[in-house]
């Protein structure tokens, strides 16, 4: 079965406002699709934040190591890696935060799979991934769709998509 990938993120104690837009959007585009939502939490004291996920994704993959307590690309990447390439998921998605801008570009990279950043909506279309991304300084919205691939990393601007409370 197809994966949605969300790659949570937490801060001062707190599991970050925009993973749980971006988990709202994966339950969305999961539904749609028909795939499994599968999120990544990882970090030194994770517990809370895995049962908090657990109310939207259909599976919670958590790595703890007190090592890890502050979110750094470096060391998640080496974690993220291998875990993408095993699963294989149809989209991975994370915040367009200073973390996310670290991390996806040096994921895209690494594993050689398409990257959006800083996307305003994402859909699937005739079964094709499609984002919306504001361009010329917002001053035009512009629509991509991506050549064939398994994975595609998708970062979403913050405050774009509306929480919605868990149904799972």
């Amino acid at each position: 079965m197809a994966e949605i990938l969300v790659i949570a993120e937490h801060r001062k104690q707190k599991l970050a406002e925009i993973s749980l837009e971006m988990l709202t959007k994966g339950r969305q585009v999961a539904d749609q699709s028909g795939a499994r939502l599968v999120a990544v939490v990882i970090g030194g004291n994770i517990h809370g934040y895995a049962l908090e996920i657990a109310n939207w994704a259909d599976k919670v993959l958590a790595v703890q190591n007190a090592k890890l307590e502050t979110s750094l690309a470096e060391p998640y990447q080496k974690i993220l890696s291998p875990l993408i390439k095993e699963r294989k998921p149809r989209i991975v998605l994370l915040g367009h935060s200073a973390f996310g801008m670290d991390l996806a570009p040096a994921l895209a990279v690494e594993l050689g799979i398409p990257l959006a950043t800083d996307c305003i909506d994402i859909w699937l279309e005739n079964e094709k991934v499609a984002v919306k991304r504001s361009v010329y300084n917002g001053k035009v919205n512009a629509i991509y769709s991506f050549a064939p691939s398994e994975t595609i990393i998708l970062t979403g601007r913050l405050g774009q998509f509306p929480i919605k409370e868990a149904q799972r």
